[in-house]
């Protein structure tokens, strides 16, 4: 957060990683935040994004998204090229869709995690091919540096960063409900189902 410029407009996509981010990014004045809400569609960031720099193009964009929802409308890299919109885009790659796996593990237990896993996919390759610049971030002390560079680009970029998938943050927990009711079937981030 220390290598965003004045006046950056934040965009938080995703389950986890916007609970994450937003413990940490400030907003300097009205307008310089976008989020999904509850319960967001995943994967709208980079749409919010380029919406943001139509709205106000001099003020730095940057968007925090997790790779399961980047991966929803990669293809916006290829907008943000032709249209010359320089959006930042983080993606936090810990190949699995956090919040779900998350939930499982805390309903059901490890043997009852199903479709939650993901690739350690390379984004910020898939935005190079687009004609975007991408890196690959895989050390803590190379994250400000890579911020400073990539908003320095006037480009769009992918910064694609490798994170730990074990830490659950605690709205994930919070959404879950009581595990340990025995007249309920608990579904995560949803109403329970009385059972009779």
């Amino acid at each position: 957060m220390a290598a965003l410029p004045p006046r950056t407009v934040g965009v938080f996509d995703g389950g986890e990683v916007p609970a994450w981010a937003g413990y940490h990014f400030a907003a300097e004045e009205p307008n310089s935040v976008l989020r999904l809400g509850y319960p967001g569609c995943l994967g709208v960031g980079q749409g919010f994004a380029i919406g943001a720099h139509r709205a106000d193009p001099d003020r730095p964009v940057l968007l925090f998204t997790g790779d399961g929802s980047a991966a929803f409308h990669l293809s916006e890299f290829d907008t943000m090229v032709r249209h010359g919109i320089p959006v930042v885009t983080v993606v936090f790659t810990n190949a699995v869709w956090g919040m779900s796996i998350h939930g499982q593990q805390a309903v059901f237990g490890q043997s009852g995690v199903v479709v939650s896993e993901l690739a350690d996919s390379a984004y910020e390759q898939v935005a190079i091919a687009f004609g975007a610049y991408g890196e690959r971030i895989e050390r803590l002390e190379d994250i400000g540096p890579a911020v400073a560079r990539a908003f320095a680009s006037g480009r769009p970029v992918c910064l694609n960063i490798a994170v730990a998938a074990e830490p659950v943050h605690p709205t994930t927990t919070a959404m879950v409900g009581d595990v340990t009711a025995t007249d309920l079937i608990v579904v995560p981030y949803y109403e329970n189902i009385p059972i009779g």
